[in-house]
């Protein structure tokens, strides 16, 4: 009997260590997971028609755009690269990786009451190495918004070591405030927007895993707390 209740004993506390070791493994896979968000303002800086019909009303070269995205890094498809390279006086290379989002990332802007909101699209990163300094790049793209008009915004910096981001293979640690100049566009079959955005923007990440950190020391609490009961 005695051996049986050993065994019994035994087998509750593997129980309880696998699962907190589970949760400490689903942890630390997540642990860099961040929601961003950045909010941007700009100016047109360009139209132009493909169709007949006219621009929406109020917009020109020189009104204000108001915009604002985020992500939650855990919604990220695996990432897709394009490469690029070039020989002689230009020798170098780069890379453009591309995250897509079927879910988890949003995306609106507005121009003169104008709105385009899009819930889908991709974020990319980019990487140049040619003559001359590093240059990185990294933006949004949604397409389409709910009028089917394309959304895109992007952000650049050369040289320096406040990096845009320190690798190109992920969404960890990106700085969207170390930018040194912005640009975006809206884009349907009727019509085309240019606008130049406004440096610094305004960003922030939100760290996800830290009540997940939290959870997992409960429940390594929680076998020590039975234990010592047990011993009482």
């Amino acid at each position: 009997m005695v051996f049986i209740y050993m065994k019994q004993k035994i087998a509750l506390y593997f129980f309880r260590f696998a699962i907190a070791l589970g949760t400490l493994i689903c942890i630390s896979n997540s642990a860099n997971a961040s929601i961003y968000t950045v909010n941007y303002t700009g100016t047109v800086n360009d139209t132009y028609l493909y169709d007949t019909a006219p621009l929406p009303d109020g917009i020109m070269v020189g009104s204000t755009i108001n915009g604002s995205f985020s992500f939650n890094t855990d919604n990220a498809a695996p990432p897709t690269y394009i490469f690029g390279s070039c020989s002689g006086s230009c020798g170098g290379g780069e890379v453009f990786t591309n995250f897509a989002y079927t879910s988890g990332l949003a995306h609106t802007a507005s121009i003169a009451g104008h709105t385009w909101t899009a819930h889908a699209g991709q974020v990319g990163l980019g990487d140049s190495y040619f003559t001359g300094p590093e240059v990185q790049s990294m933006g949004v793209s949604s397409t389409p918004t709910q009028d089917g008009s394309s959304l895109n915004f992007s952000l650049t910096k050369t040289g320096g070591s406040d990096k845009l981001f320190p690798d190109v293979n992920s969404l960890n640690q990106l700085v969207f405030g170390n930018a040194a100049s912005g640009s975006g566009w809206i884009q349907n079959s009727d019509y085309y927007i240019a606008f130049s955005v406004n440096i610094p923007v305004q960003n922030s990440a939100v760290p996800l895993p830290a009540t997940l950190w939290m959870f997992g020391s409960g429940l390594i609490g929680l076998t020590g707390i039975t234990r010592k009961r047990k011993a009482t």
